[in-house]
């Protein structure tokens, strides 16, 4: 017996605008990404074919063993969260880390760069004319088809990297203000 044949393309986003409605929609939201917010982030890709790992965990073995790529600007959407204050040593000390960041980039500013974000890389923002803080890449989003980061589960269109942040003698980059 032969099986009903399953039309599995979507023809719902036929519907409500096509694809030129669709390309529209996006250059408007990277235009206001660019000219209102204004915020953007250094993207330093780690190096995992020439950096020195260790045999058994397969980490690099110190910090400055790491081999790290030029830096890349990519414009977004920055959000971190609120600061928190981690145990360092058992006598009580404790460090006021930066919360967690979670950069929102649109898919086609990544394509455009050639970037491919993974675990692991850094991500470095201005929180200030002449600071800088550094975050290593917890979770790059590859899945990015949700109802809010797609048009209703549809075309995803951007991601949201997550971040944590790492100290100064782990990844401190030569940036310069602009």
């Amino acid at each position: 017996m032969r099986k009903p044949s399953v039309n599995k393309e979507i023809t719902r986003f036929g519907k409500f605008f096509d694809k030129n409605q669709y390309q529209r929609f996006i250059n408007i939201g990277r235009q206001y990404m660019d000219r209102f917010l204004n915020m953007s982030v250094y993207y330093f890709e780690v190096d995992t074919v020439n950096t020195e790992k260790h045999k058994v965990y397969g980490t690099s073995k110190k910090a400055e063993d790491k081999v790290v790529g030029a830096a890349i600007e990519l414009k977004g959407s920055v959000k971190i969260n609120d600061s928190e204050n981690i145990k360092i040593a058992d006598i009580g000390a404790v460090k006021d880390y930066a919360g967690n960041i979670t950069f929102s980039v649109y898919e086609e500013e990544l394509k455009s760069k050639s970037v491919k974000i993974k675990i692991g890389d850094y991500i470095c923002y201005y929180d200030s004319a002449d600071h800088v803080t550094c975050y290593t890449v917890t979770n790059p989003n590859y899945i990015n088809y949700s109802s809010k980061q797609s048009l209703h589960g549809y075309l995803g269109f951007y991601r949201s990297i997550q971040g944590r942040q790492v100290d100064s003698n782990q990844f401190n980059p030569d940036l310069k203000p602009e």
